[in-house]
């Protein structure tokens, strides 16, 4: 629906953002696992965890805009059916 664009595509981005930085997160993950050293494999690792919070936190932001886009569906729909 048109009206809804902004927001469709505010969840494709944000859909989108998840994955890439799902991709990066595993990388630095693989790159902690692989090290020989013990330095350089606990900073992928720290830094492995920063990214799975911000996915964490896009995730619960994208769920937030779901939300939001049902509604604002359901209370269209409801004001149809008035008229």
């Amino acid at each position: 629906m048109p009206e809804y664009k902004d927001l469709e595509t505010m969840l494709e981005i944000v859909s989108m953002a998840i994955v890439h930085q799902e991709t990066e997160e595993n990388f630095f993950r693989r790159s902690a696992n692989s090290s020989t050293n013990e330095l350089a494999r606990s900073l992928f690792t720290e830094i492995a965890d920063d990214m799975a919070d911000y996915r964490k936190g896009l995730e619960m932001r994208r769920d937030k805009l779901v939300t939001a886009l049902n509604d604002l569906k359901k209370a269209k729909g409801k004001s149809h059916g008035e008229k």
